[in-house]
This record gives structure tokens, C-alpha cells and sequence, in this order.
């Protein structure tokens, strides 16, 4: 929104009032219409929404997130007003995807799915992810802080899974990954940055396989960059099809090399071997064996954090994303008739 705004656009936001958005976004003074309502499948939601496109009679609306794209889809057609998904998940049912004027998929896994739930080819554009590389950037002081904070020294092997502990998010599968490298490497640690669903399930796990010394839980951080700077390897062992996981571009620009799933999108985004290791989902072995890889090469890690952040800054910068949707929603709005 911030960048639309700085080219010219204007952006309002509709969100309901607990959105962890509404805040960020009344700070920087941009109009906010509330839809106070908690899940996708609420009637009111279309209500709530229609009512917000009403009054504010946008050119646009831009649905993101699975919870808002059924009301935003229905609401804009109800009120004739132009609709376009950001697919950054898969969306069930695909209802707003086959209604949507356009969307704009995150990765060519999503653009796989939007094709086979119907949508024609040029209704789809693909833009993928972006990061903010002057915020997420190798940072050796931050490194010792943190470390210095949790108790870590530079001799710990520091992993770091960031995400929503959830189905599908791989916890369970760093966890016994874990369990397996600590023969070869006792002085391993896994700091778990989130919240979520299966956080007890994983604790009970890290229990019964006796790590509560190895495996620090540490709730839901909304700055993830000490963490990242702490780290020696990051993980993204998702197992669900993920869209593109924002976690792998932002490791990648402090960086830090990861060690990601090919699952979904994921493999989009990691140059294997250069920026990072892929192994397959739900394999906790293999994801045990990339880890002592790595940490047996420091030198191979340097070269892979060097090569990482080159990588997203050359391709994947916020810059670079916000100027392809300017773009793209100009272009659409100019074409397309509501």
C-alpha cells in the first residue's frame, strides 16, 4: 500500500478491527473501512464488505487472504466493481478465483492451481513475493545480541524455523530432524519463532524425545530479524503445497542459507545448491542430512548467505514486486471494464 501510495495510487484498507494490519496502517495515515467479521464462511462478511466498497468506490478491490476473498468476490460483483485475487494459497472453494477479473498468482505452483481450478491464462498474472532488502540484511551485531540474549554462543548450530505452527508447516518433521543430527552435532539448537494450532503437540514431542535443552520455543515475534541473524541455517521443511513461503526470501536476504522443502513454491525461490538445500517433504532424514552437510562447511554457508542475498536483491526486492502490481492493476483498470 505504502509503495502504491509513493507512485501515485491511492490505497484504502478493509480489514476487521482486530487485524494485525489496522494498527501499521492507521500509523501511516492511510483510510481504513472496518468489515468486522472473524471468518470466511460469516454471511455478514459480504455485507460488511459490500457496505465498505459503497462507500469507498474503488477503481479495484484486491482480495488477499483466504479469510476475505469469498465476501470480497461477491460484494464487487455486487456492486460492479472490478475484482482481483493475490493467490497466495490455495483457495477452497476456488469460488472467487473463477470470478475474479484477474489474478495475480506468487508462484507458477499457484498459477498451476488457479489453471486447474478453471481460471483462463490471461487472467492470471504472476508476480512472485518480495522483501524489503534494505530492512532484512546480514546484520553481525544483531547475530551477537541475539545469540548473547537466548544464551547462545558463536559454538552453537543454530536453526531457525519461522512460521505458524500448523498443519502442514513441517515442525514435527524439524524436530526429529533434530533428534537425528544431535549425535554428530550435540551442540545444535532449533528456535521455533511462532504460534499456532499444533504448538502443544510439538511441545509433547520435543518432550518425549528429550530436547527441551536443544529446541527454545519462542512464540510469535512480529520482527522476525533477530532470529534470522541468529541463525546458522534456516528451515522451511513445509509439506503442503505451500504457495511461496515468505521465510525463504527473507533468510535468504540477511544471508542466511536455507534448507526448504520441494514442496509447492518453495523450490521457486532457492537456487539449489547456491542459495540453499532442497529435500523432499515429510523426510526428516533428509532434512537431518542437510543440516550436517552444512554445518560441516562454514565456508560453503558464507558463500551461500553471499549468494542468497544477491539473489533476492537482484530478483525478489519489495521494490521490484510493488512496481510489477502498479503496473499490472494500471494496465487492468485501463483495459477492463467493471
Amino acid at each position: 500500500m505504502a509503495g502504491l501510495r509513493e507512485r501515485g495510487h491511492e490505497a484504502v484498507l478493509a480489514c476487521p478491527a482486530w487485524d494485525s494490519m489496522m494498527e501499521p496502517a492507521r500509523a501511516q495515515g492511510f483510510p481504513i473501512v472496518s468489515t468486522p467479521f472473524r471468518t470466511k464462511r460469516n454471511p455478514l462478511g459480504v455485507i460488511y464488505t459490500w457496505r465498505a466498497i459503497h462507500r469507498v468506490r474503488p477503481d479495484v478491490v484486491l482480495a488477499n487472504g483466504t479469510r476475505t476473498v469469498m465476501s470480497a468476490g461477491l460484494s464487487a460483483r455486487l456492486t460492479g466493481t472490478r475484482f482481483v485475487v493475490r493467490a497466495g494459497a490455495e483457495i477452497s472453494p476456488p469460488i472467487p478465483l473463477r470470478i475474479a477479473q484477474l489474478v495475480i498468482c506468487v508462484s507458477a505452483s499457484m498459477v498451476q492451481f488457479a489453471r486447474k481450478c478453471g481460471v483462463p491464462a490471461e487472467r492470471i498474472q504472476l508476480i512472485p513475493n518480495g522483501v524489503d532488502t534494505d530492512s532484512f540484511c546480514p546484520d553481525p551485531q544483531l547475530r551477537a545480541q541475539t545469540r548473547r540474549e537466548l544464551g547462545l554462543s558463536e559454538d552453537h548450530f543454530v536453526l531457525v524455523l519461522v512460521g505458524r505452527i500448523a498443519e502442514g508447516k513441517g515442525h514435527r518433521y524439524a524436530v526429529q530432524a533434530l533428534s537425528q543430527v544431535l549425535g554428530q552435532l550435540p551442540n545444535t539448537v532449533l528456535l521455533i519463532v511462532g504460534k499456532g494450532d499444533l504448538e502443544q503437540e510439538v511441545q509433547e514431542q520435543t518432550a518425549s524425545l528429550g530436547l527441551e535443552s536443544q529446541v527454545n520455543m519462542l512464540g510469535f515475534h512480529p520482527d522476525p530479524r533477530p532470529y534470522y541473524a541468529a541463525a546458522d541455517v534456516v528451515l522451511v521443511p513445509s509439506h503442503w503445497e505451500e504457495a511461496a513461503a515468505s521465510v525463504n526470501l527473507e533468510a535468504q536476504a540477511m544471508g542466511i542459507p536455507v534448507v526448504a522443502s520441494r514442496d509447492g513454491g518453495l523450490p521457486e525461490y532457492v537456487v539449489e545448491g547456491e542459495t540453499g538445500l532442497l529435500v523432499p517433504p515429510a523426510d526428516a532424514k533428509s532434512l537431518a542430512e542437510a543440516i550436517i552437510f552444512l554445518s560441516e562447511l562454514p565456508q560453503r554457508r558464507e558463500a551461500m548467505g553471499r549468494a542468497g542475498r544477491q539473489h533476492v536483491t537482484n530478483l525478489y526486492s519489495i521494490e521490484k514486486m510493488i512496481d510489477q502490481y502498479a503496473e499490472v492493476l494500471l494496465e487492468f483498470t485501463n483495459a477492463s471494464s467493471p
